[in-house]
C-alpha cells in the first residue's frame, strides 16, 4: 500500500512533466482527499461530482475548457 505522502509526492513530480495525472484505485481509498490536498491551481475532476461528470460525459474538449488550456488537470477515473 502507498502512503498518502508518497503518493502525493509522485503526483506532483508527474505534474512536473505531464500535464495530465490520472489517479486510478478502489473505492473510498482517499484518492479523491489526497487530490484535494493538491497545489492551487490543480483541477480535480470526479465521477462523484455532478458538474464534473457531466463535463467528463460531455468528452475531452469540454474537460480540457474546464481544466484552462495551460492548467494542470487530475481526473480520478476510478468513479467511471
Amino acid at each position: 500500500m502507498i502512503e498518502r505522502k508518497e503518493l502525493l509526492s509522485l503526483v506532483q513530480a508527474r505534474l512536473q512533466i505531464a500535464p495530465v495525472v490520472l489517479l486510478v484505485g478502489a473505492r473510498q481509498v482517499g484518492k479523491t482527499t489526497a487530490c484535494r490536498t493538491l497545489r492551487p491551481g490543480v483541477v480535480y475532476l470526479g465521477w462523484d461530482d455532478s458538474d464534473s461528470r457531466r463535463t467528463i460525459l460531455a468528452g475531452p474538449l469540454a474537460v480540457a475548457e474546464a481544466c484552462g488550456a495551460k492548467g494542470e488537470r487530475v481526473t480520478d477515473p476510478g468513479h467511471l
